[in-house]
């Protein structure tokens, strides 16, 4: 069972992106994924990164990497 433990509203207002902890194949794990919202359909959509939880500093210091471009 998933358990969410943030949200925070996309670009587009009816997107949010949806921090959960879970299990999968016995392992905990944070799944990043997309909620929408809309007219025709509100729910998950197939967009989804899961990290086990003994990898997640590892993750954490490969997005500190991401510089942003000047635009």
């Amino acid at each position: 069972m998933e358990k969410e433990i943030g949200r925070m509203q996309k670009r587009y207002y009816c997107r949010d992106i949806v921090l959960q902890e879970g299990v999968e194949e016995d392992q905990n794990v944070v799944k990043i994924r997309e909620y929408t919202t809309s007219d025709k359909f509100n729910g998950f959509t197939k967009n989804l990164i899961t990290v086990p939880v003994k990898r997640w500093s590892n993750f954490l210091e490969l997005v500190k990497k991401f510089k942003p471009s000047k635009t």
